[in-house]
């Protein structure tokens, strides 16, 4: 099976590549270039490097299935992988890619971005497994079948099934959240879980964020948000952009208007 992306393991998303093809078929139609593309975020979406529960991506993949992550998130990855979702969902018209691109983005508004509008730059990957307990790498992204029957209850089956939470678990916490890249997800059924799941997920002690804002990272933000809110329609997307972007101007400029 082949799933995408570039050389074996650990994988990284490597955004400017996608991006790159992509620009290429929009200048020449290179239908290679667009499938290369397309394959290697299909996978993405569908692996562990994408947070199911509470939309974003983590930073790569330890193996070359994209199902377990390093599970820090990082701004600019949201940015850019949220940049590529946004361009081939205008390529292609796939409803996956609109939907991941949101979640992400829904994902920066909700639990990343400063109350000034500014963007923070990352998430730890660690955090305690209970309340005062040790500390442990994707602790709160994992699951275990106790987790997920409080979480799910009488869909537990369902969820387990769809998510492939009944896969062994490939890191001590529990079992990653992950689709069939090759199967069709009924959307309408699994996003009413997942909500469940992400409230019960939230109570748990939470990863430590980075609360520093960096230009040019939010740059890349802004930028992602400000052209997924002309695609999409979608008046909250540029709000936000237009918010960082005050934030930035008004906060991050010297005297002289260079970028501090």
């Amino acid at each position: 099976d082949f799933e995408g992306g570039f050389g074996q393991a650990p994988k990284f998303p490597n955004e400017t590549t996608i991006l790159f093809l992509l620009d290429r078929y929009g200048r020449s139609g290179d239908r290679a270039a667009l499938d290369a593309a397309t394959t290697s975020l299909r996978h993405m979406v569908a692996g562990g490097i994408h947070d199911h529960v509470g939309g974003g991506f983590h930073r790569y993949s330890t193996d070359a299935q994209w199902l377990t992550p390093h599970f820090e998130k990082m701004l600019y990855n949201q940015a850019l992988i949220g940049q590529a979702l946004v361009e081939a969902w205008q390529a292609t018209g796939d409803p996956s890619f609109e939907r991941a691109a949101r979640r992400a983005f829904d994902y920066v508004i909700r639990d990343m971005t400063a109350p000034e509008g500014g963007f923070y730059s990352a998430e730890d990957a660690d955090s305690r497994v209970s309340p005062g307990g040790e500390m442990e790498e994707g602790a709160f992204y994992t699951w275990n079948p106790d987790q997920i029957a409080a979480a799910l209850g009488s869909d537990e089956q369902s969820g387990t099934a769809i998510l492939g939470l009944g896969r062994a678990p490939t890191v001590p916490t529990g079992s990653i959240a992950h689709l069939d890249p090759s199967g069709a997800v009924s959307y309408a059924m699994l996003d009413p879980m997942l909500e469940r799941m992400r409230v019960a997920r939230d109570a748990r002690p939470h990863p430590l964020t980075d609360t520093k804002v960096i230009a040019g990272w939010n740059g890349l933000m802004i930028r992602t948000l400000a052209d997924a809110g002309v695609a999409f329609n979608e008046p909250r997307y540029l709000a936000a952009a237009a918010r960082a972007y005050d934030f930035v101007t008004t906060r991050m400029l010297s005297g002289q208007g260079d970028l501090a």
